[in-house]
Formats: structure tokens, C-alpha cells, sequence
């Protein structure tokens, strides 16, 4: 049976890192090395993203995929999508991770009237309709949405395009990723995990709302949140030293 594709380096407790949607295990490039000095890191790749095969992945097919590939007993961390993901493994199997940090992660990540602080569903929608007719297009679009507001470098926008298009995912795993992102509701699930959590998120975010870092810990009050001023979608890119500060400081406590 294929798996999917990882990438480990460093040493120390382990912690898996999923990145999101469209994406590959790249973008973890500005915090990647100062993790690897403390950690033993495992990047995996999504399916049909970066270098992992393309196969079927609904949510509790990924789990089984990430859980065939991660270490035994790790702290979990995911970005958006690869955050959803990351709260599903840490729900149904607790005993595999010691923590769980969550990045510009919503856990319902589009809107309903019950849960206001997300993206409208139409706008979600518009991308996977654009997504058929030029995917390079929308993801360089989805790309510059992230970091709009933020205090970053153009070029580091214009480099995460090149990295990511230079492995481009498939259509295919686009919209099944998309399918998830509409369809997944975590909010029962994140309320009963029991595990050392910290939800990170960026002041400026135009996917994920920071007022989700509110609307979290009345689901569960014991994680822990914080929002970095300045920081869009993306903080350990646009704010590597400060991110690096939270995520040491949650794994030493």
C-alpha cells in the first residue's frame, strides 16, 4: 500500500508538522531548522501533495495514513487544514500524542449560524469552482490571501509560490481537501480532547478569524491561545522568532 511521503531531521521529543491546503511540507521552511535544534521533526506530506502519492482521502482514511508514517508518541502540529487533521488524530486516538498545537486552525472552517466565526460557504465554493478551470491560478491566489494585512516581505510570498508550484498538488487531491475543509465540524470532537492543547492564530487572518481564538476555549477551556499582532494566515512565516517562542514554551511546560 503507498504512503505518504516524510521528511525527518533533528532530535529530541518528536513532533509531527501537517501543513494545509494546496501546500507541501516547504512551507515550513523559515521555522524548520530552529525546530529540528530542539526536536526530532517528521514533516509528512498530504495525499497528492509535495512529493506523497495521490490516493483516496477522506478523514478517517488520512488519519490511518498519518498514523502509518508518524512516531508512536509525538506532539502534533498542523496548519489549517493539517490543524483540522491533526485535532482529528489527537480525538480518536489520544494515545499517540503527547500535545496538540493548532496554527490558523478553525474547528469548523466555513460559517453556519452557530458558528459565525469562519469563512462564508460561498466564498470556499467560488475557489473550488475556479479550482477546475486553472488550479495554479487559485492557488496563487489562495497563497496572496493569506498573508493579506500581514507584516511580510513580498518576496517571501513570491518564494512560497515558486516552492509550492514547483510541486504542485493534483486536482484530485485539491478537491477532496476542499470537500474537508467545507464539510469537516470538529467542534465536538475539540471539545472533549483531553490532551495539553495551544491554539496559534494571526491578527489579520482572512481565512481563520482571530476571534476564533475566543470561540475555542468556550469549547474547551483548557487550551491555551495566542494571536500574533501583525500576522496573517501564516505566523511562523511572517513571525518566526516569536512563533518559535510560543511552541518551545508550550513543549517545556
Amino acid at each position: 500500500m503507498p504512503q505518504l511521503y516524510t521528511e525527518t531531521l533533528g532530535a529530541g521529543p518528536d513532533l509531527v508538522l501537517l501543513h494545509g491546503w494546496g501546500m507541501n511540507s516547504t512551507v515550513w521552511k523559515p521555522v524548520l531548522q530552529p525546530l529540528a535544534k530542539k526536536y526530532r521533526v517528521t514533516c509528512i506530506d498530504l495525499p497528492g501533495h509535495g512529493h506523497s502519492p495521490e490516493m483516496e482521502w477522506r478523514s478517517e482514511q488520512v488519519i490511518n495514513l498519518l498514523l502509518a508514517v508518524a512516531p508512536s508518541k509525538a506532539y502534533w502540529m498542523g496548519w489549517s487544514l493539517g490543524g483540522m487533521l491533526a485535532v482529528l488524530v489527537a480525538a480518536k486516538y489520544p494515545q499517540c500524542v503527547s500535545g496538540l498545537i493548532t496554527v490558523s486552525t478553525n474547528p469548523r472552517f466555513t460559517q453556519t449560524d452557530s458558528w459565525p466565526n469562519a469563512m462564508p460557504e460561498d466564498l470556499l465554493l467560488s475557489f473550488a469552482q475556479e479550482l477546475e478551470q486553472d488550479p495554479s491560478a487559485v492557488l496563487k491566489r489562495f497563497i496572496a490571501l493569506q498573508f493579506l494585512g500581514a507584516s511580510v516581505d513580498k518576496q517571501i510570498i513570491r518564494r512560497l509560490q515558486h516552492e509550492v508550484g514547483s510541486r504542485p498538488a493534483s486536482i484530485k487531491p485539491l478537491q477532496q481537501g476542499f470537500e474537508l475543509l467545507r464539510s469537516l465540524d470538529l467542534r465536538g470532537a475539540f471539545a472533549n480532547i483531553q490532551l495539553p492543547m495551544l491554539g496559534l492564530f494571526g491578527e489579520h487572518d482572512r481565512l481563520v478569524p482571530a476571534r476564533v481564538a475566543m470561540a475555542i476555549k468556550k469549547l474547551n477551556p483548557s487550551v491555551q491561545t495566542h494571536v500574533f499582532a501583525q500576522a496573517g494566515h501564516a505566523p511562523f512565516i511572517s513571525h518566526p522568532p516569536q512563533f518559535m517562542d510560543q511552541v518551545t514554551s508550550f513543549v517545556r511546560s
